[in-house]
């Protein structure tokens, strides 16, 4: 069975440092493999490829035999990703509301300043406690409603309790919370606290 004929690129030039870099190592005969490159096509938009050249003989002269994989697409999403986490990173830092990422056992993995204010507690001490020392014990079947929610929906809250600080004072919190599951395929709780305690003695 023959193969299908080998589909011919329009000319096109890189117009990165890579391929610059490729040169070298080509005219001293060394084969270059997976090279990251972007190049113009003439008459269409540029493209992100992975890049493979072998040096040879051709009618007597130096060339070099290339091989070019597409993966505009990946890197397309991998650019729109990058960005997306660049403004996601940005909403979590600016943000005056506390925001805390736990695992599944209520140990705080990722946490906000605003965090460390509400509680009292300093960042390595935070991260040697898990989520239920916080509130008092009287809360505990609120927070297995929550839960329960958090399985069923994905999702909790709004719902108010307190915390207890470090040295001792309650503080009053509104919370809502998500589960998402991270790069290691488990599930997390991304929750967001507002501390609510001037609002509470407003109303009283």
């Amino acid at each position: 069975a023959g193969s299908a004929p080998m589909e011919a690129l329009p000319p096109y030039h890189a117009h990165n440092e890579s391929y610059l870099q490729c040169l070298p190592e080509l005219e001293r005969g060394r084969p270059v493999f997976d090279r990251l490159l972007r190049i113009n096509l003439h008459g269409m938009d540029s493209k992100w490829v992975l890049a493979s050249y072998l040096p040879i003989q051709y009618q007597g002269e130096a060339a070099a035999l290339g091989w070019l994989y597409d993966i505009t697409e990946r890197k397309n999403m991998e650019q729109a990703l990058s960005a997306s986490e660049k403004k996601l990173r940005g909403l979590f830092e600016l943000s005056p509301l506390g925001i805390a990422l736990n695992d599944m056992n209520g140990r705080f993995i990722e946490f906000k300043d605003a965090i460390l204010k509400l509680t009292g507690y300093r960042a390595e001490e935070l991260v040697s406690l898990d989520y239920w020392q916080l509130p008092p014990e009287k809360y505990r079947a609120d927070e297995a409603l929550q839960l329960q929610a958090l399985a069923e929906r994905g999702n909790y809250g709004p719902y108010e309790k307190e915390y207890i600080r470090k040295d001792g004072t309650p503080v009053a919190v509104r919370l809502i919370g998500m589960s998402v599951k991270l790069t290691d395929g488990r599930e997390h709780i991304w929750s967001i606290v507002e501390d609510i305690t001037a609002a509470k003695q407003t109303q009283e």
